[in-house]
């Protein structure tokens, strides 16, 4: 094939610009397919081995800088959407233990006389929407917190499908037992009830204060 290229480039240098060897027109030919010849040349020619290379280096970077973002935002859209589920939780068992005192506020018992909350102050009950109250058993630290979903799509304590998120719920009466701190604390990652509760740790908690004198609102008819 190099001979060839050889014998072809040869062919193509005539002397067409001494006047005594051919006509304009015909030396305009040779020299138009020469031109056409090297121009073929040049375009024939191939990528070299570092150019692939760089290309692949510079397609590889880009890749892999796209997936890592893509992989980011979606562990971000997880972690938001467990804290927003966690706080609603949490929010869940402060709501659970001031429907049990309106009810029993509504009767016209106070705590000590109350039937649906422990009289005493407590650090690990637990609950959900389908309990009337919380006895003192379900304040143990041995129960378990996790929730599970029903096939309501309800989280509870009772059977169904287990998730990542448990709930603990602290009791606390004041001294002069008229006054009880409510503190719901929700976790959904793998730290425990005694690391700091904060997003970093994966913690969600809220609290709220109830006294004797809370009473549900009456609407009459």
């Amino acid at each position: 094939m190099k001979k060839f290229l050889n014998k072809k480039k040869k062919a193509c240098l005539p002397a067409c610009f001494n006047e005594r060897s051919t006509s304009g027109r015909h030396c305009y030919a040779r020299s138009q397919r020469c031109s056409d010849f090297g121009q073929a040349k040049r375009y024939r020619r191939g990528f070299s081995l570092i150019e692939v290379l760089v290309a692949m280096f510079v397609l590889l970077v880009g890749i892999l800088g796209t997936m890592v973002l893509f992989t980011g935002s979606i562990k971000n859209s997880i972690d938001s959407r467990d804290h927003i589920i966690a706080a609603a939780l949490a929010q869940e068992g402060i709501e659970l233990v001031r429907n049990m005192r309106y009810n029993d506020a509504f009767n016209g018992l106070d705590f000590a006389n109350g039937t649906r909350l422990p009289a005493i102050s407590y650090d690990n009950c637990v609950a959900d929407y389908t309990f009337s109250s919380i006895p003192s058993s379900d304040c143990v630290s041995s129960s378990s917190k996790t929730l599970n979903l029903n096939s309501s799509g309800f989280y509870i304590m009772g059977a169904g499908t287990p998730t990542k998120f448990q709930r603990k719920i602290k009791l606390a009466y004041n001294a002069a037992g008229d006054q009880l701190t409510v503190t719901s604390t929700v976790l959904w990652g793998s730290y425990d009830f005694s690391a700091p509760c904060d997003t970093a740790h994966q913690c969600a908690s809220t609290d709220d204060v109830l006294t004797n004198q809370d009473s549900p609102i009456y609407v009459g008819p």
